[in-house]
């Protein structure tokens, strides 16, 4: 149960991360639709997708196991915020120049770059979280089945142990009582002048049945003296 849960706890992680890669594509095609019509409502929908990101990643830090994936996660989420940063930068100014039917300016495009490249390094960021946790899962899961087959091993060896134990028992309790059988047979046919009484120490039916036996042996060996 341990390690079944470490397992789902670490898919659940990949599948989050998966999520960041779309998160971060949604924010990036809203830049695009912004750049082709700079309007306020598109620059929010910018900032909102961008705050989704830094949500949904600042969720996913508390249930990463591994260190290096909760200094990815900060990391993330300072891209982020720098990204956005460097949009808020030009995203007013482009929205009044358009409105005049102004071109981008050399300063803008420089901003744009700018962005660009900080994008770049967060979408390198995402992958990176992406393939840590993708390589946890396979990790844990590659431990979760040889925990199993460790089990599974050790409870046929354990079952055949007690196996053997229990049949070397009966084998034993068998053989002692047959032993004092022939020993009270060979008594009753004159071959021995005493019978040697069988082992009624056992607490299991063999037990009770030489406890039985052994009574009758007493009695008859009386009778025939």
């Amino acid at each position: 149960t341990y390690f079944s849960g470490i397992e789902d706890s670490r898919n659940r992680v990949a599948i989050e991360t998966e999520e960041f890669v779309q998160d971060l594509l949604k924010g990036r095609i809203s830049v695009y639709q912004f750049l082709r019509n700079p309007v306020a409502e598109n620059a929010q929908k910018v900032r909102n997708n961008f705050s989704d990101l830094d949500k949904n990643v600042s969720e996913l830090k508390p249930i990463v196991s591994v260190q290096k994936d909760k200094i990815l996660c900060d990391e993330i989420i300072n891209s982020s915020k720098e990204y956005v940063k460097t949009f808020d930068e030009f995203a007013d100014k482009w929205i009044l120049d358009f409105s005049n039917g102004k071109t981008e300016s050399a300063e803008i495009k420089a901003t744009i770059k700018k962005m660009a490249q900080a994008g770049e390094v967060l979408e390198g960021k995402i992958k990176e979280i992406n393939k840590s946790a993708v390589e946890s899962k396979e990790d844990a899961h590659s431990t979760f089945n040889t925990v199993l087959l460790i089990l599974m091993v050790s409870a046929i060896a354990l079952f055949i142990g007690i196996s053997i134990v229990i049949s070397n028992m009966i084998s034993r309790s068998l053989v002692d009582f047959k032993n004092g059988l022939i020993s009270f047979f060979d008594y009753l046919n004159k071959k021995t002048s005493k019978t040697l009484l069988l082992d009624d120490s056992s607490r299991d039916e063999f037990g009770e049945m030489a406890l039985f036996v052994n009574e009758n042996i007493k009695q008859i060996e009386k009778t025939l003296n």
